[in-house]
């Protein structure tokens, strides 16, 4: 899928998928990201407050989503600005 985007009610993600299941194993791709994503908008009130930039290109291969995980590698970069822990995680 590329591309893919959804508006979410913290910001606007665009991503890129992609999966190659003739591959022995099977790979998989996400790359993309967001700018401006609201944290607490995204957590749905949660204790995480302030505007996040997101930044990923992971690429894994298996036949489970266990395998994919611990295939996976690439970038993830995550920026938080004016970002505040409240109630939970912050105590």
């Amino acid at each position: 899928l590329d591309p893919f985007a959804a508006t979410l009610p913290g910001g606007r993600l665009a991503l890129r998928l992609a999966a190659d299941a003739t591959a022995t194993p099977p790979a998989m791709q996400v790359a993309g990201g967001g700018q401006g994503l609201d944290l607490a908008a995204l957590t749905n009130g949660g204790p995480v407050q302030g505007r996040a930039d997101l930044d990923l290109d992971i690429r894994g291969q298996g036949a489970s989503t266990r395998a994919l995980a611990a295939t996976a590698t690439g970038r993830l970069g995550l920026a938080v600005t004016e970002g505040r822990l409240t109630g939970g995680w912050a105590s």
